[in-house]
């Protein structure tokens, strides 16, 4: 009987370097976008009631010896019954034989950290001196994972937030607080964006959250929580309204969330979207006026999966001797 490691993202978090996740990620989507990996479109498991999802993604590395398969749990209530709102588990084989390496026994943790190092190269592909003021929509674990993040990484001003309940935010904000981040909360949405230059939405909402009236000249938005179907988190106008819009993941964004509601409503040529990647490798920006409203939207690739485990491995295995 063959043995089957098992890895504990919990394990490996305090040599997790922040900066080398979000350098990995960049490579990611670099490599998606060039074509060094493969990153099918994702399967989709929905519940109605109790409200969750199971996200299935795979991807291969034509680089690394690198295939992953990805199954990841969202389930909204969980908080009521004291568990966490995210699972998942992670498989990991050889790219040249198929061969079965690990298991990562990621309990959600590592696609938080994906995701926040994939929001903050989002946020600089749209930044100017406006959006050095973030703003968070959201109140849940990963606002506060974009929240920290964001301090860390993109702005030394304290972190706007706004949600959908001013209990859990000013919660959120305690939380930050005792981290050291410096958040202000508002219960005001006009007064939020006007307040905030990149706004980062980071929500389960299935109904838009932000519209036009609250776009001010120079706003970058990232929406990263509409990555399903049914799921909104801006209007339809924002849409219309932005100079410009990228997105990690064409094939998935057109299906999925804000974007497909935008594309089946006329209110953007879904061929104009730019490829972050492309950006990346480029070393290009998404704006090119500071007065434009810029936009990100966001799905999750597997791609971006591939390259935070190929760092998590990098960990676990300890320098080369």
């Amino acid at each position: 009987m063959r043995h089957i490691p098992v890895i504990r993202t919990a394990d490996l978090l305090p040599q997790i370097d922040e900066s080398q996740l979000i350098e990995a990620v960049a490579g990611g989507l670099m490599d998606l976008a060039t074509g060094r990996s493969n990153a099918p479109m994702p399967g989709l498991l929905l519940s109605k009631d109790p409200p969750g999802d199971c996200h299935i993604k795979y991807a291969r590395s034509a680089t690394l010896d690198l295939m992953i398969v990805k199954a990841a749990t969202g389930f909204y209530r969980n908080g009521e019954l004291g568990l966490p709102v995210n699972d998942g588990l992670i498989t990991v084989f050889s790219g040249s034989t198929g061969q079965l390496r690990c298991v990562i026994d990621d309990g959600g943790l590592l696609t938080g950290m994906r995701t926040a190092a994939t929001g903050v190269i989002a946020a600089r592909l749209g930044w100017n001196d406006r959006g050095r003021a973030v703003g968070v929509v959201g109140t849940g674990h990963q606002a506060r994972l974009q929240a920290g993040w964001a301090a860390r990484h993109l702005t030394d001003l304290p972190i706007q937030l706004f949600g959908r309940s001013s209990e859990k935010a000013q919660a959120l904000a305690r939380e930050l607080g005792a981290d050291g981040i410096a958040a202000d909360v508002h219960e005001d949405l006009d007064a939020f964006a006007a307040a905030s230059g990149t706004i980062i939405l980071c929500t389960s909402a299935t109904s838009p959250i932000l519209d036009g009236r609250q776009l001010q000249p120079g706003h970058h938005i990232v929406s990263l929580g509409a990555d399903g179907p049914g799921k909104m988190e801006l209007s339809n106008d924002i849409y219309r309204a932005a100079a410009r819009v990228a997105v990690d993941d064409l094939a998935q964004a057109k299906e999925r969330g804000d974007f497909g509601s935008a594309m089946k409503h006329a209110c953007l040529d879904p061929e104009s979207a730019l490829s972050i990647g492309q950006l990346l490798c480029g070393g290009c920006s998404l704006r090119h006026g500071s007065e434009e409203v810029t936009l990100v939207n966001l799905c999750g690739t597997a791609a971006c999966d591939l390259a935070a485990i190929a760092y998590l491995l990098r960990l676990h295995e300890g320098p080369a001797t």
